[in-house]
């Protein structure tokens, strides 16, 4: 029987470090030019952003913080509409060191959602092979929690 380790390995990112399916944010694209030999993401395995059951997105500044997430995405990309949303925070320290301080509030666009792309991603052949998902409740109690998350088991791996 094979081991965790075996499957994934032993260098993780972060949930959301590279996105929801490691699309990865504009800013990688700078540390990566800046930092040429100490940022890249190769032999990690990725993290999705923490997904829920129900879509999270807020499409106007009215209806963030309202149960929809702290940040607009964009409805094809699923990445932030702004480039520096007040919801994620990165001093000088935390350029220099690669920390970010979020309340993002899990905006994402449903577990449903996600598991398509993920398929389609998946058969274009544009899916990394090691991939964890992160589902996260936003239910107020276990009942409602279990009425809506169907034990997903899904281990999209080459074969």
């Amino acid at each position: 029987m094979e081991k965790f380790t075996d499957i994934f390995g032993c260098v993780f990112s972060a949930s959301g470090t590279r996105g929801f399916y490691g699309e990865e944010y504009w800013y990688h694209k700078l540390y990566q030019k800046l930092f040429k030999k100490g940022f890249n993401f190769s032999g990690a395995v990725s993290i999705v952003k923490t997904i829920t059951v129900s879509r999270r997105m807020p499409q106007t500044e009215d209806e963030l913080g309202k149960g929809n997430g702290n940040i607009i995405l964009d409805s094809e990309t699923w990445l932030p509409k702004q480039r520096f949303p007040d919801c994620i925070k990165v001093g000088l320290r935390g350029f220099l060191t690669g920390t970010i301080h979020n309340s993002v509030g899990w905006a994402n666009p449903g577990l449903k959602a996600l598991l398509k792309r993920l398929l389609k991603l998946k058969l274009e052949g544009k899916l990394e092979d090691r991939l964890i998902l992160s589902i996260g409740s936003a239910q107020l109690t276990k009942k409602s929690d279990c009425e809506n998350i169907v034990k997903p088991r899904i281990w999209l791996r080459n074969g």
